[in-house]
C-alpha cells in the first residue's frame, strides 16, 4: 500500500502523522492552460514526471485534475475556481500530485491569468510547477516534532499538578490516541513475578478509573479473537517492544516499570500504523514511562510507609527508624515508653537528638558509623548515669537504604533487658547453691553408704560366726530368726550399694561420653546375664541400634537394669525380651519391650520414684531404686523415658537420646 503525505496548511489530527516512502528532489517547469478548451501544454520535463497516461506535452485538464491526491482536489479546485470567477488574478494552490514512478509529490503551483476574453474572462493561464516536496517534509517533521513536545510538556505540567496516577494514566492514554488518531487506548500495569496468579491494573482513555483485572478475564477488553491475542501476546513479552500487528490495526507498546511490573500500552485505528510514526512516539514514551514509574513508586512509597508505620508501632521492642538527619520516620511504641518520651506529642519528623540532648556520645558515634553502611551490634552493657535508675540494654544500629541503593538512614534496634539480666543473675546464684547442695548431697551419700557398710559388715560377720560356732544349739525357730536377719543384712547392702551408686550418676562430665555402639552394649549386658536367661528360658531379640555419644558405664547400667526387670517381672509364659530403636528427626527412641506381668496404667509415672515399689519384698527382691537410677542416667544424656502397656501383656519402656548432645 503507498504512504501518502497530506498538505500542512489542511493538517488535522487524523492526517498529522502521514508519511512518505520514496527520494525527493526539488524539481520545477512550466505549463500553460487553455481555459474554455480544457487543456494544459507542458514543458517535457513536467510530461516526463507526471503520471499521465501519454508522455505528451499536451494533456486535458481532466487528465490533470485526475492526478491530485484525493484529500487535495476540493483545496485544489477552489484556488482555480477563484482564477475563474475573476476574483484573483494568479492561481495558487500546494497539491499532492501522482507521479509516473508511483509517488506522490508536493508541488506548488504559480500561474498568473495572462488573457482575457473580450467580456473580460480569464482564457489562458502561464506559470509554473514546483516539486517542494523535501521543503514540506522538513515541514511536516517540524510541526510533528512541534505537536509531540508540546504533548510532553503537557504530560509534565499533569505531573507537577500533582495529577494521580489514574489521572496521569488517562491524559497519557488522550496523548497516544490523539497523536495516532487512534479510536481507542488502553494502559495496562501488569506484574512480571507471578505469572500464573498475575494480576493486571488497567485504565481507559474514556474512563480514568484504576480497576483490578484478572488476565483470565481479558476478554472482556475484546469480543475479537484476533485483538484479545495481540493483548495476550504483549502482556507476556519480556523486555521493552513496540509491536505493530497491520491485521487488527493494532499497535502495543511495553516499557518497563520499578517493582517488577510492566506497562502495556494498546492502541487501535482504523487503519495500520506506519514505520515513521512508531519512531515519532518514542519521546512521549520515554517520557510516560518516567512519570508512570516515579509515580508508582510514589503510590507504593504511601503505601509502603503507611503499612511499616503501623507494623513498627505494633513491635513489642523499642524500634525506631531515622532519616540522615537522624530525624523520627517511624517508632514502636515500646520505644515511646521505654525510654520515657511519651511527653512529646509526636515524635516524627523531630531530630533525635533534639527530643533526647543528653545521649551518651559513644551512642552517637555507633549513629555516624552506621551511617557510612556499617551494622553496629551492641552487647547488653548497663547504664548507670543516663536514666532515672539504672538499667541494661543491648540493640543494633542497621544502615536502611533507598531504591537507588544510597542510605537514606538507620534503624535503631534497642532492648532493655534489666528484668533479663536480674533474672540471670538469681539464675546463676540458684544454680551455683544447687551445684553446692548436690555436691554436699553426693558427699553425704557416699559417706554415708561408705560408714554404713562397715558395722552391717561387722554384724553380717559375727551372726555367721555365731551361726557356724552354736548352729547345733539353735532350734527351729530360731534357724528362721537367723536367715531373716542375714537376709536384711543382704538387703541393707544391696540397698546402700544401689544409693551409692545413684548419687554418682550426677556430676558425670560431658567429656566422658563417647561415640557408643548399642549393639554391643546391649551384647554385653545379654553375656553377663547368660545364666539368668538359661534358668528361666528366657529369649531376648536385638533389633538394630544406633550409635551415641553416651557415658558407656552408665549405659551399660541402664539396659542392664531395665532387662533385670524383665526377667525379674515375668510371667507364667516363656519370656520373650524384644529391644530396638525407632529413627526421629533430632533423637533415637529406644524401646525394651517384654511379655511379663505389665504395670497397671496408674502407676506408670510413679514406678520412676526412689523406692517405690509395686509388690512386697516378699513377692520379688530389690532396693526399689532401680528404674529411678534408669531415670537419672536418661536425664543426664538429655533424654526422657515413660513406660506403656503392651495390650498383648507386658511392658514397653521407651527412652530417648538425642543424635547429637549440646
Amino acid at each position: 500500500m503507498q504512504k501518502k503525505i497530506m498538505s500542512i496548511k489542511s493538517l488535522t489530527p487524523p492526517d498529522l502523522f502521514s508519511s512518505y516512502n520514496t527520494p525527493l528532489r526539488s524539481q520545477y517547469g512550466f505549463f500553460e492552460w487553455y481555459i474554455k478548451e480544457g487543456r494544459i501544454m507542458f514543458c517535457p520535463h513536467l510530461a516526463e514526471v507526471l503520471a499521465f497516461e501519454t508522455k505528451d506535452t499536451q494533456q486535458s485538464y481532466d487528465a490533470w485534475c485526475q492526478l491530485t491526491h484525493p484529500d487535495d482536489i476540493v483545496h485544489a479546485k477552489l484556488g482555480f475556481n477563484r482564477v475563474n470567477e475573476n476574483k484573483s488574478p494568479y492561481a495558487l494552490s500546494e497539491t499532492r500530485k501522482l507521479c509516473r514512478d508511483g509517488a506522490w509529490r508536493w508541488f506548488s503551483i504559480n500561474g498568473k491569468i495572462i488573457d482575457f476574453d473580450d467580456q473580460g474572462n480569464p482564457t489562458r493561464i502561464a506559470g509554473t510547477c514546483t516539486d517542494v516536496s523535501k521543503i514540506k517534509e522538513a515541514e511536516l517533521k517540524l510541526e510533528q516534532t512541534l505537536f509531540l513536545f508540546k504533548e510532553n510538556n503537557r504530560i509534565k505540567d499533569c505531573y507537577k499538578k500533582e495529577f494521580s496516577l489514574s489521572e496521569l494514566c488517562a491524559e497519557i492514554l488522550e496523548s497516544f490516541k490523539t497523536l495516532t488518531n487512534s479510536t481507542n487506548a488502553l494502559l495496562i500495569f501488569s506484574s512480571t513475578n507471578n505469572v500464573k496468579n498475575k494480576k493486571n491494573e488497567f485504565t481507559n482513555a474514556n474512563n480514568p478509573a484504576l480497576y483490578n483485572l484478572n488476565k483470565n478475564d481479558l476478554h472482556n477488553l475484546s469480543s475479537n479473537p484476533e485483538k484479545l491475542k495481540f493483548v495476550n501476546m504483549m502482556l507476556n513479552a519480556e523486555t521493552h517492544s513496540i509491536q505493530n500487528n497491520c491485521k487488527t490495526s493494532l499497535l502495543g507498546i511495553l516499557f518497563d516499570l520499578p517493582l517488577q511490573q510492566k506497562g502495556v500500552v494498546i492502541i487501535e485505528r482504523d487503519k495500520p500504523f506506519d514505520e515513521e510514526l512508531l519512531d515519532l512516539l518514542e519521546p512521549l514514551i520515554g517520557t510516560s514511562t518516567h512519570i508512570i514509574s516515579i509515580k508508582k513508586l510514589q503510590t507504593n512509597s504511601t503505601e509502603l510507609d503507611n503499612v511499616l508505620s503501623f507494623f513498627i508501632k505494633q513491635v513489642p521492642v523499642p524500634v525506631a527508624m531515622f532519616d540522615t538527619n537522624m530525624c523520627y520516620r517511624f517508632v514502636s511504641n515500646a520505644w515511646v515508653n521505654d525510654f520515657n518520651l511519651s511527653q512529646h506529642e509526636s515524635l516524627i519528623g523531630k531530630s533525635c537528638y533534639e527530643v533526647d540532648p543528653l545521649q551518651p556520645k559513644e551512642w552517637r558515634e555507633r549513629h555516624q558509623r552506621a551511617m557510612h553502611g556499617e551494622i553496629v551490634i551492641s552487647t547488653a552493657e548497663e547504664i548507670t548515669n543516663y536514666f532515672d535508675q539504672p538499667i541494661w540494654l543491648e540493640g543494633a544500629i542497621h544502615p536502611w537504604y533507598t531504591v537507588n541503593g544510597e542510605i537514606g538512614g538507620i534503624i535503631i534496634y534497642s532492648n532493655v533487658v534489666t528484668q533479663h539480666k536480674e533474672n540471670e543473675k538469681n539464675l546463676k546464684t540458684t544454680v551455683e547453691n544447687l551445684i553446692r547442695s548436690n555436691q554436699a548431697l553426693e558427699r553425704f551419700a557416699h559417706v554415708c553408704s561408705h560408714d554404713l557398710k562397715e558395722p552391717l559388715r561387722s554384724i553380717s560377720n559375727f551372726i555367721q560366726l555365731l551361726f557356724g560356732r552354736n548352729s547345733e544349739h539353735f532350734d527351729e525357730e530360731s534357724l528362721i530368726y537367723m536367715r531373716h536377719t542375714l537376709k536384711g543384712i543382704d538387703r541393707m547392702n544391696s540397698l546402700i550399694k544401689d544409693i551409692l551408686l545413684y548419687s554418682k550418676i550426677t556430676g558425670q562430665a560431658v567429656s566422658s561420653k563417647i561415640p557408643l555402639d548399642l549393639n554391643r552394649v546391649v551384647y554385653d549386658v545379654k553375656e553377663a546375664l547368660t545364666y539368668n536367661f538359661f534358668n528361666i528360658d528366657a529369649h531376648l531379640n536385638i533389633g538394630e541400634l544406633p550409635t551415641i555419644l553416651a557415658e558407656p558405664t552408665q549405659i551399660d547400667q541402664l539396659f542392664n537394669n531395665l532387662i533385670e526387670n524383665a526377667l525379674k517381672f515375668r510371667s507364667s509364659h516363656p519370656l520373650i525380651i524384644d529391644i530396638f530403636s525407632v529413627e526421629k528427626s533430632l533423637f533415637w527412641e529406644i524401646h525394651v519391650r517384654d511379655n511379663g506381668i505389665g504395670i497397671h496404667e496408674e502407676y506408670h509415672k510413679n514406678i520412676f520414684t526412689m523406692f517405690k515399689r509395686l509388690h512386697g519384698k516378699s513377692q520379688y527382691e530389690g532396693s526399689g531404686i532401680g528404674l529411678a537410677i534408669c531415670q537419672k542416667i536418661v536425664h543426664e544424656h538429655f533424654g526422657k523415658i515413660y513406660v506403656k502397656s503392651v495390650h498383648e501383656g507386658g511392658s514397653d519402656f521407651v527412652f530417648t537420646l538425642p543424635k547429637t548432645l549440646v
